[in-house]
């Protein structure tokens, strides 16, 4: 199969005049919801089981039409969320174990779109090519031929509580967003199994409160090439196994990622199973649909995590909460 993405950088930034503290800003956010930690991203397709998860997520409006291929939704990935919140124990990435919060008045621009899903399994896209304007929007993006948009921008639902860690844990507003207090954290940042809370009191936005449980660390079984790289081949089912266990209604997700850092990813091929299954099957046809990388810029990681989320629907779009135990796949090899 031959594909068709250029191999080229592309800016989210074409046909837009960013003055330079608008740009730094949204490196700074960029840098939060989209350097290795995209998920998390993660609209849920209300059948995750998922200990306290509300069963809509507002994925109905994360889905857009692909020309072939199933777009029916196969995971809870919340693929356009306006607020992330992530507690994070393992190896993630440049945070390490840690905690990161993320409110915004509205979801990442280009928004991302889902190509195609089967199995368990989605594909999910960002533009590449973003539409010109001009003349070029100030202070906004091109979201179509000469239409501008605002670009997304922090915003405050007040000090973020989090209850059910080992330690006492808070988010509180900063000059680009949240700052998490305090700033080191422990190794072993909630228990298995426990009951954590997440509360915003409410401030520009309104507030909001989320709840899910703490996950015990993933023994998977990746089959890395020399100890660093997942390879992946077109038409050929990719089987990824681990060691069930852990709490009842937590799950397992596999996301890997192309894009260069410091941007939103520009495919990511997204799978999620229960954690008592043991193991999930990657399809072989649905590897071929994957976009490959467009650009040798520094990548974003991939991983593997055991997790348990909830989703609130906020007033601009969906918030969610992710507690994961995660392992870092530093390099992808698509063939």
């Amino acid at each position: 199969m031959t594909h068709d993405i250029r191999r080229r950088a592309a800016s989210v930034f074409r046909g837009a005049v960013v003055p330079p503290a608008v740009a730094f800003s949204l490196v700074a956010l960029f840098l939060a919801a989209g350097c290795g930690d995209d998920d998390d991203g993660s609209g849920d397709s209300g059948d995750s089981g998922d200990p306290g998860d509300s069963g809509d997520d507002g994925a109905d409006g994360d889905a857009a039409p692909a020309p072939d291929g199933s777009t029916s939704r196969a995971t809870g990935y919340v693929a356009n969320p306006v607020g992330s919140i992530e507690l994070v124990e393992g190896y993630v990435g440049e945070r390490g174990t840690g905690a990161a919060a993320l409110l915004r008045n509205a979801p990442d621009a280009p928004p991302a779109e889902l190509l195609a899903s089967e199995g368990p399994c989605e594909v999910w896209t960002h533009a590449l090519e973003p539409a010109e304007c001009d003349p070029p929007c100030e202070l906004a993006y091109c979201v179509a031929d000469d239409q501008c948009a605002p670009f997304p921008l922090p915003v405050s639902a007040g000090e973020i509580a989090v209850a059910g860690l080992t330690e006492e844990l808070r988010f509180v507003p900063g000059g680009l967003g949240y700052d998490v207090d305090p700033e080191l954290l422990p190794e072993d940042l909630f228990a298995d199994g426990a009951a954590i809370e997440v509360t915003a009191a409410g401030d520009a936005v309104p507030g909001f409160s989320l709840a899910a449980v703490g996950v015990g660390p993933l023994d998977a079984d990746l089959d890395l090439e020399f100890d660093v790289t997942l390879v992946i081949e077109d038409g050929v089912d990719e089987v990824i196994g681990w060691t069930a266990g852990g709490v009842a209604g937590t799950r397992v997700q596999l996301a890997l990622q192309v894009g260069h850092h410091g941007a939103p990813y520009e495919a990511l091929l997204v799978c999620e199973a229960d954690d008592a299954d043991g193991e999930l099957v990657v399809p072989g046809s649905l590897i071929q649909r994957f976009p490959r990388q467009s650009n040798g810029l520094e990548q974003h990681a991939s991983w593997i995590a055991r997790f348990s989320r909830d989703v609130a629907d906020g007033a601009d779009g969906p918030i969610e909460l992710m507690v994961a135990s995660r392992t870092i796949i530093p390099q992808l090899d698509h063939r």
